[in-house]
């Protein structure tokens, strides 16, 4: 079996700075921060071994749909197992005044559906195309930095993570009808991750990014319907 899937299988997501793409199994295979044009942070396209990623999905077999959320670039994906239902959503989160100021913030959130769902995560940075493994640490409060080169990421959300092998992080969880679980990856510059002055945003603020970024698509979305209009 190849390992990699057919492009058709990725999703794309942006925040008009950053970029990803998206599996449809859950996995971010491609992911360039703070800019599109960036050295990759993710890159499994690249190299399937040593390349990079950040996966969430069921930990057993599962039937997957996917759509965007709205007139977005908020990837939903449905996973669906013997015992139970729940959606990825995967964005870079928005916020106005994000052109010059954005949160450089990849966001996944976990939603159940119908029934109980055990689900994995693994988070494997790899910076600079994947040539650079980062120094990887955990705080005292369960966040993770994520350091290489001229590059970090500071991880955080209410998952239970643990390290794996030096430089990677992985965790287990079960999702219930109703419940919600959050992933968050911020890209900052090493020299202000070094260090205890990060916090990590609350799961109340990281839902408001959530809604924050639904409306700021849905604006986007009718200031161009009615440009289109008026040109027309």
């Amino acid at each position: 079996m190849e390992k990699y899937p057919p492009i058709s299988d990725y999703g794309y997501i942006s925040d008009c700075h950053s970029a990803a793409l998206v599996s449809k199994s859950g996995s971010v295979d491609w992911c360039c921060m703070p800019r599109i044009d960036s050295k990759s942070c993710f890159g499994r396209l690249l190299g399937w071994d040593r390349g990079g990623y950040c996966t969430i999905c069921p930990s057993s077999a599962f039937r997957v749909s996917r759509q965007y959320l709205g007139d977005s670039l908020i990837l939903e994906t449905t996973f669906t197992t013997e015992s139970g239902r729940a959606r990825l959503l995967d964005c870079f989160t928005m916020r106005e005044g994000g052109m010059h100021h954005p949160h450089n913030q990849l966001l996944r959130i976990v939603e159940g559906i119908e029934g109980t769902i055990d689900l994995k995560v693994e988070i494997a940075p790899r910076f600079d195309y994947g040539s650079i493994k980062p120094w990887t640490r955990k705080s005292k409060h369960g966040n993770f930095t994520a350091i290489g080169g001229s590059d970090g990421l500071f991880i955080s959300g209410d998952i239970a993570l643990d390290m794996k092998k030096r430089h990677d992080i992985e965790g287990r969880f079960t999702i219930g009808q109703g419940q919600r679980k959050r992933v968050s990856l911020v890209w900052n510059q090493p020299e202000n991750l070094d260090g205890t002055s990060v916090k990590a945003p609350s799961a109340e603020e990281l839902d408001r990014r959530l809604q924050q970024t639904i409306d700021w698509w849905r604006d986007w979305t009718d200031h161009s319907i009615c440009m289109l209009t008026l040109v027309r």
